[in-house]
């Protein structure tokens, strides 16, 4: 076994596909040891094998596809991924309104141009909500850039008109890879 140039890794990874799965790994991907994997495996004994053993092999496969270059790495295939190929995966459900009718209330919400978050929110009119950004600029010290813009809210009644889930594909799963390789 060689001397390595760098830190030798090993990391499980897991993904909805295999390159999600993949560009976790702290290195550059340059192919498939699972071929070579296996065969190994099936010459050692299950119950005498160690981490040690394990370990032998990655670096002995390193050396002799990438003469350990810092950087590069291989990876084992434990679970193939199977993707989700549903056209529409979710699922949508109407609950039904039993508070009565809603009534609506308008609501002035100043907007941050750059986080998307509130910075005010007043439920009287525009002028106090003018008036509300004034105070944060003056007393508050809010030093950034904002949009009022106009929101109804329920007041009375219920809120919740619908619930949506996610809902994959029957066959769809996570794969599951081990990649190891030399860090840089």
């Amino acid at each position: 076994m060689n001397v390595l140039n760098g830190k030798f890794t090993r990391v499980e990874l897991t993904g909805t596909t295999k390159k999600e799965a993949l560009d976790k790994a702290p290195f550059s991907i340059m192919g498939d040891a699972t071929q070579a994997w296996k065969r190994w495996l099936a010459k050692q004994d299950q119950e005498k094998m160690t981490e040690d053993d394990v370990k032998e092999f990655m670096i002995e496969y390193l050396q002799t596809k990438s003469k350990l270059v810092p950087g590069v790495g291989y990876y084992i295939t434990r679970v193939s991924a199977v993707a989700d190929t549903r056209k529409r995966p979710y699922k949508i459900e109407n609950v039904k309104n039993t508070l009565g009718r809603r009534k609506f209330k308008t609501v002035y919400r100043w907007i941050d141009n750059a986080t998307k978050e509130v910075v005010v929110e007043v439920e009287t009119t525009k002028a106090e909500a003018e008036a509300a950004i004034k105070k944060m600029y003056t007393k508050k010290g809010y030093k950034g850039n904002a949009t009022l813009i106009v929101v109804k809210k329920v007041s009375e009644g219920q809120e919740v008109a619908a619930k949506a889930t996610y809902t994959p594909s029957a066959s769809t799963q996570l794969g599951e890879y081990i990649a190891f390789g030399v860090e840089k």
